[in-house]
């Protein structure tokens, strides 16, 4: 008796998912906890530089939205939709560059994923 197909034919496409699609599952697993979260177009995202790297090549931006009048972090999910490196010692999204717009397009680059246009998020950038 052949194990291999009837191991094949008892587990779920889920299971044998590639890289890609596992990577598109999440992505929009991602997207939808941001909407649900109360993400809208025209929304401000807050975007914080927490720190920038000793070769000034690398920064780190922790990203936030306000609901219901208190702070939200959206980092992690904002991460992921970008397809960015998440930093857990600084608890931010590592961007490898440093130039005073990089915060700004990561706010455009996320409508763009998540909205479809790069201009329906507004974004105040807060730099120490």
């Amino acid at each position: 008796m052949d194990t291999s197909a009837e191991q094949d034919a008892s587990t779920t496409p889920e299971t044998h998912l590639t890289w890609k699609e596992y990577k598109n599952a999440r992505c929009a697993k991602a997207i939808d906890r941001l909407r649900k979260g109360g993400l809208n177009a025209g929304d401000t995202i807050y975007v914080i530089l927490r720190h920038v790297g000793k070769t000034r090549a690398t920064s780190y931006y922790d990203l936030y939205t306000i609901r219901d009048k208190k702070p939200d972090c959206i980092t992690w999910d904002a991460g992921i939709v970008l397809d960015k490196s998440y930093s857990r010692d600084r608890a931010a999204i590592r961007v490898n560059r440093s130039d005073s717009e990089a915060g700004r397009d990561l706010i455009r680059d996320l409508a763009q994923k998540v909205f479809g246009r790069p201009d329906e998020l507004d974004c105040c950038i807060l730099e120490p």
